[in-house]
């Protein structure tokens, strides 16, 4: 279990962070939390678990963090839970995709699949087989609702 940082915050004082931060709160609170930064999103790891422990988190929460320099930081509580759909962008949790996706399948005939959505005339009409492989391309899905399928060899 760990705590994800906003990248953006965590980046533009990097130089400045240690890998231990020391937490204060205004009930006096004086915590220290290890922080990972080997991800895309940089993590609270050794001592997070104290620190919802301390706190009683149960679910998803936001903290939010006030730099006060030198590896000190006063910590926001916020009790208030929170779920994937309203989680930044940068959360690993968060549903809308950050960024294109890429997969690919080769095409089985399975008769517990029942597609939906006009994927048999897509089928049809680019003239995919069994064992043909196919790549999806998933850009903004979201936005157009488009998906990008096209066979591979």
């Amino acid at each position: 279990v760990f705590g994800e940082i906003e990248p953006n915050f965590y980046h533009e004082f990097k130089a400045e962070f240690g890998k231990v931060w020391r937490l204060f709160d205004s009930d006096g609170l004086q915590h220290r939390v290890n922080v990972d930064d080997e991800d895309e999103v940089p993590l609270i790891t050794n001592g997070w678990m104290g620190l919802r422990e301390h706190y009683q988190f149960e679910g998803h929460h936001e903290i939010f963090f006030k730099y006060l320099g030198r590896n000190y930081f006063q910590i926001i509580r916020n009790t208030i839970r929170i779920t994937p759909a309203t989680f930044p962008t940068w959360h690993s949790l968060c549903r809308p995709l950050r960024k294109a996706v890429n997969y690919k399948m080769t095409m089985t005939e399975d008769p517990e699949v029942n597609p939906h959505l006009g994927w048999l005339e897509c089928v049809r009409v680019h003239g995919f087989k069994v064992g043909d492989e196919l790549a999806f391309n998933m850009c903004s899905i979201y936005e157009n609702y488009m998906i990008w399928v096209r066979k591979l060899g």
